[in-house]
């Protein structure tokens, strides 16, 4: 999956001289490849789900349908949220790391609860 990815660039995101203008350029030069990656993992889902007729046949293949449209959602969420304050200039190295924290627990979270069979996500 994705996730070593994001978690490098969470590390690099907390880091403590890390600049608003420096977390600016990280965020707004990895936003793209996110929402690819993002778009390329729900597709994979939905093709396994298409592919069944109902839940019980999708678990055979190995997918939750509700928690991975669930957790698409979140990440659809979090990034437009994101792109509204890169637009305000409203960015800061605070909001980097808050960004990639709740990305990378996020993506987490989906390879977690989109498998089949489906377990409800624990609260934090």
């Amino acid at each position: 999956m994705f996730i070593p990815v994001v978690k490098q660039e969470l590390e690099f995101a907390v880091l403590p001289r890390l600049t608003d203008e420096q977390a600016y350029e990280q965020c707004k030069t990895f936003l793209p490849t996110l929402r690819l990656k993002i778009q390329d993992l729900r597709n994979m889902g939905v093709l396994a789900i298409e592919k069944q007729k109902d839940d019980k046949q999708a678990e055979k293949v190995g997918v939750c349908r509700k928690y991975n449209h669930f957790y698409h959602m979140k990440l659809q969420h979090i990034i437009q949220n994101t792109i509204k304050d890169l637009k305000n200039d409203t960015f800061t190295a605070q909001s980097n790391k808050i960004f990639f924290t709740n990305v990378h627990q996020a993506l987490l979270d989906w390879k977690k609860y989109s498998k089949s069979p489906c377990t409800k996500p624990t609260k934090n």
